[in-house]
């Protein structure tokens, strides 16, 4: 029990409510504006390979694909949010079903860590995103090509 507040008139108690009701809006805002801040950054860091003039997508091999489909994954997806998540995800799955079908996995059927940790991050995202309804982006079946069920 606090004796200074509780002998305070009403209306200055509710005004240190707002007071801090405010400042906890504001703490909330600030830390969602740095994840998608942070989100985009690791966005514009990834380069798009290409494998011909029409063909652009992530490489899986590398390890920031996974993280960034990982940070999408535990990203709380907004209305505006959803063309980053369904770009960038359509980019990596791109990305698996080039390096499944190409001759160097084919010759090899070798995987790298973080190409299988950037598979699974794709299908844990892709089932986050059948959860909320938002549209499939599964559109290369990448993990028909892999035989993974």
């Amino acid at each position: 029990m606090n004796y200074f507040y509780d002998n305070l008139p009403k209306d200055i108690q509710y005004y240190i409510y707002e007071i801090r009701l405010k400042n906890a809006i504001k703490s909330c805002l600030n830390i969602i504006n740095i994840k998608r801040s942070a989100i985009l950054v690791i966005i514009l860091s990834l380069k798009l390979e290409e494998k011909n003039e029409n063909s652009s997508y992530y490489n899986p091999l590398k390890i920031n694909t996974s993280i960034l489909i990982n940070k999408l994954k535990k990203y709380r997806f907004k209305y505006y949010d959803k063309m980053y998540v369904r770009m960038c995800l359509c980019l990596a799955e791109k990305g698996l079903a080039i390096y499944i079908t190409s001759y160097n996995y084919l010759k090899n059927k070798t995987m790298t860590v973080n190409f299988i940790k950037t598979a699974n991050a794709c299908d844990l995202l892709n089932k986050e995103l059948n959860d909320l309804k938002l549209p499939k982006t599964n559109i290369f079946k990448w993990k028909n090509l892999l035989q993974i069920k």
